[in-house]
């Protein structure tokens, strides 16, 4: 358990003061069409580079397909074999399933794959050396990350000699991301992966019992753009700290189809996704249909308290293989079509336009 300094409580109240965020609008996904322009190079989207650089948690380097699945407790051993075979990275899921059996999950499938693989735990757990030693990312999981129990977190993780490779979250705010950076910072930690979304899942209902969150792209552009200008910000001595740890900012939630996936990219280094890969691999998966239900729901709480979230049916879901082709298709389209022949071209490149109501209609099939 760590205890605040006086220090610690002054940057608290500096940060505390300050609005981040002074557009005029702030829209998501649907509110946004990326701009198309050219392809100067006679090249194929097949030979486009999605690949995303990432460290893990022993500071090792590695390439992956640049998207993540939710730790739901209905995406198992079954499915994540399939993400992990195909380089995309699979998170182990914490609820219903004791940290023995995540710790069986991931030795067994890191025994035939090389693909990261993320392991879950809650605020309550113990962090050991056993976990480190059994995760490529070690991931936070909880609703609220900056809180004090992300904190105590990254305090346990330090005494272990731990310094990267870790993820937090989630965040909704630049604020809520700068609490986490500056005790980041404190502990000597030199990658962090910062989880953003609040209330965007399908099944999450927070927004609406609370009236909490913040539109999903937009986030994700003012965490990047704050991030870019940091050295301008209004946190005088704070600001060499901060600006010394590499954070791979990850998009989780909002997204309703592949080309979603490609927007959050332009402002995100990964993209986290759950009902995307709502498909016959999953747990729920039983006569032609998955019940998807989200991990704050009724569905997945051993108790009543506090419920934010729902469950539904999804009729006649795909098989995971058709997902993750779907989701690189898109991507290497998505490449060409701004005349970008990998992931850091297209964040240099790409544009965003907002669009109207009647721009929607016009999108979809059928209208």
């Amino acid at each position: 358990m760590y205890n605040y300094t006086q220090e610690d409580l002054s940057f608290i109240e500096l940060i505390e003061d300050i609005n981040f965020h002074t557009e005029n609008f702030y829209g998501s996904f649907e509110d946004y069409l990326i701009l198309p322009t050219f392809l100067e190079k006679e090249i194929s989207r097949k030979q486009t580079n999605i690949m995303q650089e990432i460290v893990d948690i022993r500071g090792g380097k590695r390439l992956v397909k640049p998207i993540i699945s939710s730790p739901m407790s209905f995406f198992g051993k079954k499915f994540g074999e399939k993400l992990v075979e195909r380089n995309f990275i699979y998170s182990i899921p914490r609820i219903n399933k004791s940290i023995e059996e995540r710790i069986e999950i991931y030795k067994e499938l890191k025994s035939k794959y090389y693909s990261p693989i993320i392991l879950s735990v809650g605020a309550k757990e113990e962090i050991t050396d056993e976990l480190v030693d059994n995760s490529d990312i070690l991931l936070l999981d909880i609703a609220h990350g900056a809180s004090k129990h992300s904190v105590n977190f990254l305090y346990s993780l330090s005494i272990l000699g731990v310094n990267s490779g870790v993820m937090l979250g989630n965040i909704g705010s630049i604020n809520g991301m700068l609490y986490l950076l500056y005790f980041a910072a404190k502990f000597g930690f030199r990658n962090i992966y910062i989880r953003s979304g609040i209330g965007s899942g399908s099944a999450c209902t927070t927004r609406l019992n609370t009236g909490i969150g913040f539109p999903q792209l937009d986030l994700m552009r003012d965490l990047r753009n704050f991030l870019r200008n940091l050295n301008s910000s209004k946190l005088g001595r704070y600001i060499e700290n901060l600006s010394n740890i590499n954070v791979y900012l990850v998009s989780d939630g909002g997204i309703k189809n592949y080309g979603d996936i490609a927007k959050a990219l332009i402002f995100s280094d990964l993209v986290m996704g759950g009902k995307i890969f709502a498909s016959r691999e999953v747990d729920t998966f039983d006569n032609e249909k998955v019940f998807y239900y989200g991990m704050a729901s009724q569905y997945a709480k051993q108790n009543k308290e506090n419920v934010e979230g729902d469950g539904f049916e999804i009729k006649n879901p795909p098989n995971v293989e058709e997902i993750l082709s779907g989701i690189e298709d898109g991507l290497r389209s998505a490449l060409t079509y701004t005349n970008s022949t990998n992931l850091e071209e297209f964040r240099k490149k790409a544009k965003l336009v907002r669009v109207s109501s009647s721009t929607l209609k016009e999108t979809y099939v059928g209208f």
